[in-house]
């Protein structure tokens, strides 16, 4: 694509992107005595509170497990996570996220380091602990939260959450104390048979599938307080939401790993960041389509392109007021930025200069002639053609003429309207 050579070289960038730090490398020793993430733990809070800052999220949330894959020697807290299917990876980064279900947006997350050493960042592992910790900012709003990982669903947790208004749902373990021992697995039972219990506002269901091997699937609900039974599938309705809600968090996470921007490092921190950049283009989509909804973005490829165009702009605008930019590089430059009558004004005004700097030395005085400095003396080719770059004597050999229009001025041309000649044409060595 041309807008790439308006930009730095690969090497460049490569080189840039193994010198990435997220910290003050001279208080480094001092912050992992108390903080195992402290490499990432500036850009990753500031990104995570933004998140939340942000965006309303909407009643129906869900809390989940993330994967971020990492295979590096030097990270204590990498996992083996072989139940998500929506990459090939099996180690990684676990990360929380509370995600909404409606629009896709990551409200807040948790990376998961294990046990910090002793001071202000050590924090209880226990799930319950993790789920209050990531739905603290919606605490009293309305809000249905699905847990899609059975680690995070307990009766004591939807107890507490009944009290700040909010309701669960999630699957829990068939060793949770709160299970009566009708409720756990049995051969003896039919398969699609279902068992209900209530206790207060909490519900509990166990359902049999269909399957063959006849999985049975324990639930807790605090916003379910009937016995219903779907009749298209002849599950319960508890069944039906918590599937609902799990097909669509996979779908969520299906989308994130199909544009990601992940590649393989062997630092953890850039596996981090990579992982905060597939959320950010995420929650970026969300957010535009929001606030304009009369033209959403529905395709995430497409809204990628415009968003990684749109942040290379202000860099481009930099570079090319570069006063010792080749005129190329310069034409490629302002052609991406798209104003095509000040580029070409600006570009016109460097031009110009040359030129009557070239005519002020050659002023009365007769056309000078030159060898052509690409041919070198074996041809002994004269020239009076100069490049408008470097002012050397050049042949049409070795001459190259770039040309841009914009489309406005490509559309009027084509329906035969009268307009000034906006096309732009430099002719410079190759």
């Amino acid at each position: 694509m041309s807008y790439r050579q308006g930009m730095r070289e690969t090497e460049r960038f490569l080189f840039l992107l193994d010198c990435l730090r997220f910290d003050d490398r001279s208080t480094r020793t001092m912050r992992l005595r108390t903080d195992k993430l402290a490499l990432v733990r500036n850009v990753w809070e500031k990104f995570v509170q933004n998140c939340r800052d942000s965006y309303l999220p909407s009643e129906h949330l869900a809390v989940g497990d993330r994967l971020q894959a990492f295979r590096g020697s030097k990270c204590s807290f990498v996992q083996y996570m072989a139940n998500k299917s929506c990459t090939a990876a099996k180690y990684g980064l676990r990360i929380v996220a509370l995600v909404d279900i409606k629009t896709s947006f990551t409200c807040n997350m948790e990376l998961c380091c294990g046990q910090q050493p002793d001071g202000p960042y050590r924090l209880s592992d226990d799930p319950a602990a993790t789920v209050h910790r990531l739905i603290s900012h919606v605490k009293g709003f309305f809000a249905n939260v699905v847990s899609c990982d059975g680690r995070y669903a307990s009766y004591p947790l939807i107890v507490s959450l009944l009290d700040d208004g909010i309701t669960f749902l999630g699957a829990v373990g068939t060793a949770q104390p709160e299970v009566p021992l009708c409720f756990l697995p049995r051969k003896s039972r039919p398969a699609g048979s279902s068992l209900f219990g209530f206790r207060d506002d909490v519900t509990l269901v166990s359902h049999v599938s269909h399957e063959k091997n006849k999985k049975t699937l324990v639930m807790l609900s605090s916003g379910h307080h009937d016995a219903d039974i779907d009749p298209r599938t002849n599950r319960p309705v508890i069944v039906e939401d918590y599937n609902a809600a799990k097909d669509a968090m996979d779908a969520i996470e299906r989308t994130r790993a199909m544009y990601s921007v992940s590649r393989r490092t062997t630092r953890w921190p850039l596996a981090v960041f990579f992982a905060l950049l597939d959320v950010a283009g995420m929650n970026a989509q969300v957010l535009y389509n929001v606030s304009r909804r009369e033209s959403p973005h529905k395709y995430r490829r497409v809204f990628l392109k415009n968003l990684a165009l749109a942040l290379l702009k202000p860099q481009l605008q930099e570079r090319a007021k570069i006063k010792t930019l080749p005129l190329n590089i310069r034409a490629v430059i302002l052609h991406q930025v798209g104003d095509c009558e000040g580029n070409q004004h600006e570009l016109e005004q460097s031009s110009s200069r040359k030129r009557n700097h070239e005519v002020m030395n050659d002023e009365g005085a007769a056309r000078k002639k030159g060898r052509c400095f690409m041919c070198g003396r074996a041809k002994n080719t004269s020239t009076t053609l100069k490049c408008h770059n470097c002012s050397r004597f050049t042949c049409k050999r070795h001459m190259a003429c770039i040309k841009y229009t914009c489309e406005k001025c490509e559309t009027k041309a084509n329906e035969g309207k009268r307009s000034p000649s906006r096309a732009l044409a430099l002719y410079t060595a190759k």
